[in-house]
């Protein structure tokens, strides 16, 4: 059971309300008492009523009453403006409260003449003003951070946007040169062929049907990234080979759906060769520290441009499901070489998961 429970912001800002009127308060006692060393007034602490309770009162009232939910949304120069006329009007009604008190109680005017009510009048601005630099800056500081949020939230949702926008724009070039295969195919070896349309099936159900926020397991994950590149290798212009380093620990943990898959796919579509030669794709994972590390390594007997590796997108959704500490790097050792590294802490921010029917992964 928690025994420390956190304050709401109403009871903090009571709190910090009677704190700061009963200080301001007590520091005038105290300046009278050292204007005048030896004598104590019973009459000093007429003022803990006479200013902090009028104080806390008007101040509230003018809060609830004056100051707009809006008025920090405004610019800078309005939100000046509203706090300068706040000061004036709220000095002039606590210096009016205080008089009529101090009168009712006393029977002497609290001031005497115009140059001791402009100076009293000068002094209780002051005060006033402390109270609204500290609650404006307070509401300031309180909207930048609102902001900042509506602007990560509306960031993220933006790229939420390119995401599904790509998602529904399949690689045209793989499902034409993935049909074209098949139908060849289906003339010399149809089990290879029926094998190859089902793999072909279960990648366009795992591509289009997946939501963003879903996490799955890196061996669900890695067993639609293997049914990709076979699908790649039945093109017999395709000379690559692909190796699967899988640490067995690594496998239950989880990863955003489609994201290794969507890394797999920029490098062979645009960094494998069509030659004579063979490069070899090396796919591995790693428990390193207390990350998750995954390597997606390519050796190439040509040069690498790595020019069209852009992994803005898809590093921004694995730090939304994994936080800011979530990295993807792009390593070049050189011409022909290029590693992406996949790094992120076992435990996601938020835990969305979603295990596919056993009988739709082969």
């Amino acid at each position: 059971m928690n025994t420390n429970p956190k304050l709401s912001k109403n009871r903090i800002y009571w709190i910090l309300q009677f704190f700061g009127w009963l200080s301001l308060s007590f520091s005038g006692i105290l300046q009278q008492l050292f204007a005048n060393p030896g004598t104590f007034d019973f009459m000093y602490l007429t003022s803990l009523f006479n200013f902090a309770l009028p104080g806390i009162i008007i101040t509230h009232i003018y809060k609830e009453k004056f100051i707009s939910l809006t008025l920090f949304s405004k610019s800078f120069r309005k939100i000046i403006i509203s706090g300068i006329k706040g000061i004036f009007i709220v000095s002039l009604c606590l210096l009016a409260f205080s008089t009529i008190i101090q009168f009712i109680t006393t029977s002497k005017p609290a001031f005497a003449n115009l140059k001791v009510t402009a100076v009293a009048f000068v002094i209780t601005c002051v005060y006033v003003c402390s109270w609204f630099v500290i609650y404006f800056f307070y509401k300031i500081l309180e909207r930048s951070e609102e902001i900042s949020s509506q602007k990560l939230m509306w960031e993220i949702k933006s790229k939420t946007s390119e995401l599904s926008l790509l998602k529904s724009q399949l690689n045209p070039e793989f499902l034409f040169q993935s049909l074209s295969n098949l139908r060849m195919l289906a003339l010399e070896d149809k089990d290879t062929a029926r094998d190859a349309i089902i793999k072909l099936s279960e990648i366009l159900r795992f591509s289009l049907y997946h939501d963003e926020s879903t996490l799955i397991s890196l061996k669900l994950e890695f067993l639609e990234v293997k049914k990709y590149l076979e699908l790649y290798q039945l093109n017999p212009e395709n000379n690559f080979n692909f190796t699967l380093k899988l640490k067995e620990e690594t496998l239950a943990f989880k990863i955003p759906q489609a994201l290794c898959l969507t890394v797999a796919e920029l490098i062979v579509q645009n960094m494998l060769c069509n030659t004579a030669g063979s490069d070899q794709l090396t796919i591995s994972s790693s428990v390193v520290g207390h990350k998750i590390v995954i390597s997606i390594f390519l050796l190439a007997e040509h040069n690498i441009k790595i020019d069209f590796l852009n992994l803005s997108n898809t590093k921004l959704r694995l730090q939304s499901s994994f936080g800011t500490e979530a990295d993807i790097s792009i390593k070049s050792h050189d011409l022909n070489s290029v590693m992406v590294v996949l790094n992120y802490s076992p435990e996601p921010i938020k835990q969305i998961t979603h295990e596919k029917e056993s009988n739709y992964y082969r």
